[in-house]
């Protein structure tokens, strides 16, 4: 599949507000206060994605580097926070690795087009 710079906006844009959602009904529906505090993580994380969706032309142009690193910190921190309410889930680390590592991808393939272009 080929990414373009619309559809990596719509995907930070499209699912992260899915994921926001979800854990906003998370902390309202679950009982642990494990599980609350890792919905929050993952609500907050959700709206970092939203915000670098917003601004994923500025953020290809003039900071790609910054969008990497925010990908792969919320990859880790997803990770820790998974680990608070269930251990260690194998299947969801490595689709969360995959996922941050086609995201890191594209980023770098779309901003040297971008650089190209100019």
């Amino acid at each position: 599949m080929r990414e373009t710079k619309k559809s990596l906006k719509a995907y930070f844009i499209v699912f992260s507000v899915i994921g926001f959602l979800t854990s906003v009904v998370g902390i309202i529906n679950l009982t642990g206060t494990m599980s609350k505090i890792s919905e929050a993580i993952y609500m907050a994380l959700a709206a970092g994605f939203i915000y670098y969706g917003l601004k994923l032309d500025q953020y290809l142009r003039n900071s790609p580097q910054t969008l990497k690193i925010f990908v792969i910190a919320a990859a880790v921190i997803q990770q820790v926070a998974r680990l608070l309410v269930g251990g260690i889930d194998l299947i969801f680390m490595i689709l969360s690795a995959l996922v941050a590592w086609y995201l890191v991808h594209n980023i770098n393939k779309l901003s040297a087009q971008d650089k190209n272009e100019k």
